[in-house]
């Protein structure tokens, strides 16, 4: 779901608590989204887009009702890092 990179930081919780409602407990989600050390806004393509701390996404999965199964972070040369959460429903 990259589309949440456009939520800004105080609506978060309104996408993921609509996963955690329509997802059977187990079933899974994959969340992809911009990287950084802190959670701020930078210009993006259409609309603004925010980058956030995976530790602090991973609050705000489990905040929702999802437990976190794993975390990666990639940074390719040139790129604005990029970072997947997975995570499963309870």
């Amino acid at each position: 779901m990259s589309s949440l990179i456009h939520f800004p930081p105080h609506r978060i919780q309104e996408p993921l608590r609509e996963f955690a409602r329509v997802l059977r407990p187990g079933g899974g989600l994959l969340v992809g989204f911009f990287a950084g050390a802190t959670r701020e806004a930078f210009d993006h393509a259409v609309v603004t887009a925010y980058r956030w701390p995976v530790d602090a996404l991973a609050e705000q999965l489990e905040a929702a009702g999802f437990d976190i199964l794993d975390t990666r972070v990639r940074a390719d040369r040139g790129q604005r890092p990029q970072a997947a959460i997975t995570a499963r429903a309870r």
